[in-house]
């Protein structure tokens, strides 16, 4: 069970002079739900792009879990494929921990 404010997020624009606020959406109707702030930087296009890449990190969370789910790590036969994809699937698994908190 996830403990972060449930997705879908988005990141507002407030304009190149101000910070970008992350909201999550709520059913229809419903106000938005402040989630972060990204504080402006010295370039607002990094501002909103760190905005942007926060405010997709429940969309990332759960693609990745459905990789995991949907592929498991694979038996290593020696090819350097399976020894590849096995990598980058304990990558994605890492990710995950750090996302949920976990060790």
């Amino acid at each position: 069970m996830s403990k972060h404010t449930k997705g879908p997020w988005i990141a507002s624009d407030n304009g190149p002079a101000f910070d970008s606020y992350i909201h999550a959406l709520k059913n229809k109707g419903d106000a938005f739900k402040f989630v972060a702030m990204v504080p402006l930087k010295t370039n607002p296009k990094e501002t909103r792009a760190n905005a942007q890449l926060i405010a997709a990190a429940p969309d990332l969370l759960e693609a990745a879990i459905n990789v995991l789910e949907t592929y498991p790590i694979p038996t290593i036969t020696g090819a350097s494929q399976y020894k590849l994809l096995a990598s980058a699937l304990t990558d994605l698994r890492n990710a995950i921990k750090k996302a949920r908190g976990e060790k």
